[in-house]
């Protein structure tokens, strides 16, 4: 093998290694973000079990959204770097993320309905 078939190599290795990189660090905040989503969604429902504080609710809908566009986002960006078998699994995925948001929407939506009529609570006094 002449020199510039070694440098080559070496060059497509290292493209290779940083594609890869990317794709680990694409999927770790994937990964953590629908973490986000679904830890953020149980703590909305169970503030509504306990009949919580509204503000409380809304804020962490927020969050949970949030998190839902970073996983959204990282989705499409690894459908652009990758299309093997194991990521194009868990692309499909994303959909159950949108309908654990929309579920607790709606419920965030019921909740505040069913409050409507209440006082505010201290804290939004202080506010």
């Amino acid at each position: 093998m002449g020199r510039k078939t070694k440098k080559k190599l070496a060059v497509d290795d290292e493209a290779e290694l940083i594609h890869l990189q990317k794709i680990q660090s694409l999927t770790k905040e994937r990964g953590n973000a629908r973490r986000k989503i679904t830890n953020t969604c149980k703590a909305i429902r169970q503030l509504i079990e306990v009949g919580g504080s509204r503000s409380n609710v809304v804020k962490l809908l927020v969050e949970a959204t949030t998190a839902y566009n970073v996983s959204k986002q990282r989705n499409a960006e690894l459908t652009d770097a990758s299309i093997d078998p194991i990521q194009f699994d868990k692309q499909v995925d994303q959909h159950r993320y949108l309908h654990l948001i929309s579920e607790v929407d709606r419920e965030v939506d019921e909740y505040l309905i069913s409050r409507k009529g209440d006082a505010a609570s201290r804290a939004s006094h202080r506010a």
